[in-house]
């Protein structure tokens, strides 16, 4: 899971910056990364909510891992 802050003050005053942060944005999710980009506005403006949606989604990946890991655990088990 990748959570980042992306902003025009910083991140993005050239238009190769943008070119690789979309190209390495890109790569982690071909790689199977999660993204949750904010904006450098919505960190400074409202920091609550942008953990809030981190939280949330840490939380329903490590939902879908421990499925993944209990359901193979299950399948090594199972009578041949």
């Amino acid at each position: 899971m990748k959570a980042s802050g992306d902003g025009h003050a910083f991140h993005e005053r050239t238009t190769e910056q943008v070119t690789d942060r979309n190209r390495r944005d890109r790569d982690l999710h071909a790689a199977g990364w999660r993204l949750l980009p904010f904006s450098g506005s919505e960190v400074v403006n409202d920091p609550a909510r942008c953990v809030v949606e981190v939280y949330d989604m840490a939380q329903r990946e490590y939902q879908r891992l421990w499925s993944r890991m209990h359901d193979r655990r299950a399948q090594d088990q199972a009578p041949v």
